[in-house]
């Protein structure tokens, strides 16, 4: 498994570790999250107006958006933390059930693949080219986080 992807994943994961500790510290304490003082100063005056809305209205979309990502990421990247320490990764070979783009080496693309017993697993991996239905893969993954490194491909032409 690509040792430098886990540090990304885990810097990732404990970057919104942080900022969800400051945003409850931020809850606790009542404070605002739009400051009319450090806003434009044609916005100030419907900062002060609406202040109370807004701040509700943030603290909920923020809210809704840590939820998604400590379902997303923290909850499976904590409980992949054994299968980390001891070495132990999941192999999957097997072909690709669904379509995705690839091509590009900044964003990691979405695939489900199927092993010869039938068993499927959707997982998140970085390639470099386009995956067609019936393409041969062998992929380390991460359990839980879903988030593996190809080992081995084969294009079905």
């Amino acid at each position: 498994m690509n040792k430098t992807y886990i540090c990304i994943l885990y810097a990732t994961s404990l970057l919104i570790l942080i900022l969800s500790i400051i945003f409850v510290k931020k809850m606790i304490f009542r404070e605002l999250f739009i400051k009319p003082d450090k806003s434009k100063v044609y916005v100030q005056e419907f900062i002060r107006k609406h202040n109370k809305k807004l701040d509700i209205v943030l603290k909920v979309i923020t809210v809704i958006g840590f939820i998604v990502l400590y379902n997303g990421l923290i909850i499976p990247a904590v409980k992949d933390v054994p299968y980390i320490l001891n070495n132990e990764y999941k192999t999957i070979e097997g072909k690709a059930v669904t379509h995705s783009y690839g091509g590009r080496t900044d964003r990691p693309i979405r695939v489900t693949i199927r092993d010869d017993n039938g068993n499927e697993e959707r997982l998140v991996f970085f390639f470099w080219d386009d995956v067609y239905v019936g393409d041969r893969f062998k992929i380390i993954y991460l359990p839980k986080l879903k988030r593996g490194t190809v080992l081995k491909s084969e294009k079905n032409y």
